[in-house]
């Protein structure tokens, strides 16, 4: 029986955190970096990959462990940030059109779920400190995405050049 070309993928996705540790090592990084890389997903569902899989079984029991990273839980208040960081900012990158509410309100939904899914448990990150994290992910995400006002052609031409010291003008 062949693998479906997702199921290579989804090892792949896996990888890449064993694949950032030897790199990291290889250049020597620091422990806790190299903990951090390690922990970034702790044993978090790779969601699109198990939603895909209990779609194709309609209704079969799918392990819920082959869908899971394998590494440790964040064991840092510094790699617990690292982690809820890299999936809130993974998916507002994949909004199509992220509003203040939408992001806020996905910001909120993703850490609050891993925490549910026990992520967070071995990190000692305190409510007051979760809270904190969803209003600044929030306010960081929402200036990133803002609506920009769209400038006409007109003023997007060059800066003249200007005479600098000695005579010289800016290239």
């Amino acid at each position: 029986m062949r693998t479906p070309p997702f199921m290579i993928s989804r090892l792949v996705v896996i990888n890449h955190v064993k694949d950032g540790v030897e790199i990291a090592e290889k250049e020597r990084l620091p422990k806790v970096v190299i903990d951090c890389i390690q922990q970034h997903h702790g044993t978090s569902i790779i969601s699109y990959f198990y939603d895909r899989e209990k779609k194709l079984k309609n209704k079969e029991i799918v392990d819920e462990q082959t869908f899971r990273y394998p590494g440790r839980k964040p064991q840092t208040k510094e790699a617990a940030i690292l982690m809820l960081a890299d999936a809130v900012e993974a998916t507002a990158r994949s909004l199509s059109s992220p509003t203040p509410n939408h992001l806020q309100q996905m910001t909120r939904d993703i850490i609050y779920n891993r925490l549910a899914d026990g992520q967070l448990d071995e990190c000692n990150l305190t409510l007051r400190e979760i809270n904190k994290i969803v209003s600044a992910f929030s306010q960081v995400l929402v200036s990133i995405y803002h609506v920009r006002v769209k400038y006409p052609e007109e003023t997007l031409k060059p800066a003249p050049k200007r005479i600098v010291a000695g005579g010289n003008t800016d290239k």
